[in-house]
């Protein structure tokens, strides 16, 4: 009831290791992981990943390394917990060694197993909703790997004085862009609005492809009146399973959700 239906909200584990650290980035309602890597002396790359999804949570490694990055953290405002994983411990590793090999893809198993940053971040991921949320381990079936400079470098400073999704008067949404962006008739399209604006492409081609699709809808005010009424008519599906698959759903959510079906 506390979530905000048009953004999302997740959950960071942070690992540091000897030359890198590993972001986990996870939203239990949409099932959700992003991750990347960035260097351990880079707390600025640090910040500007922080702000292209402002977790409502930073898990770290009971570990001497994290407790610089705390203060870190802290200073920019965010609540810190600490969850330990022990690698040596065999039970421990087998049982996260297990869940990887059970939701996710040979391509994304490899990609975690030969990356000790990432695979720590995701070991204390998995530890602590191992012991918080058990039943959200089954949901996650896939992870967006993705490098920093994949997206335009927005930092701190750049978007709050652009005013994107916060305005520089009283921190809400009133006269940013987001607020004239946000058109969207479902949750879920609001909440993707704000993902595209706080991580801009920059590939071309992906860019001349948005814009394809934008141009269609736009030339043809027919089709897009059609859209949007069926649009309009969907539930937030995402976190409507979500709340299913971990006990949290009520009679509405399933009554959304039949509705929805049958659209």
């Amino acid at each position: 009831k506390l979530l905000d239906s048009r953004s999302a909200s997740y959950l960071f584990s942070f690992f540091p290791t000897e030359k890198s650290c590993g972001l986990i980035f996870g939203e239990l309602l949409t099932s959700q992981i992003f991750a990347t890597q960035i260097s351990v002396n880079s707390k600025k790359s640090l910040e500007t990943e922080l702000c292209r999804f402002f977790p409502d949570e930073v898990i770290l490694p009971t570990s001497k390394d994290a407790n610089e990055f705390q203060r870190f953290f802290k200073t920019l405002g965010y609540f810190t917990s600490f969850e330990s994983f022990n690698s040596s411990d065999k039970q421990e590793f087998s049982d996260f060694e297990k869940w990887v090999l059970q939701q996710f893809s040979k391509d994304i198993q490899n990609q975690i197993f030969k990356n000790k940053s990432i695979q720590g971040s995701l070991a204390i991921f998995f530890a602590y909703l191992k012991k918080t949320q058990s039943a959200a381990l089954s949901l996650f079936k896939k992870i967006h790997f993705y490098e920093p400079e994949d997206f335009l470098i927005v930092d701190s400073s750049t978007q709050k004085n652009l005013e994107l999704i916060e305005n520089c008067y009283d921190g809400g949404r009133k006269n940013t862009l987001l607020s004239i962006m946000d058109k969207a008739c479902t949750s879920m399209g609001s909440r993707t609005i704000k993902k595209w604006i706080l991580m801009p492409l920059v590939e071309k081609d992906q860019i001349e492809q948005r814009f394809d699709v934008v141009n269609i809808l736009s030339s043809d005010v027919s089709f897009l009146s059609k859209l949007h009424d069926i649009l309009s008519k969907i539930g937030d599906l995402e976190r409507i399973v979500g709340r299913i698959a971990l006990d949290r759903a009520l009679l509405y959510d399933y009554i959304n959700l039949a509705t929805s079906l049958k659209v």
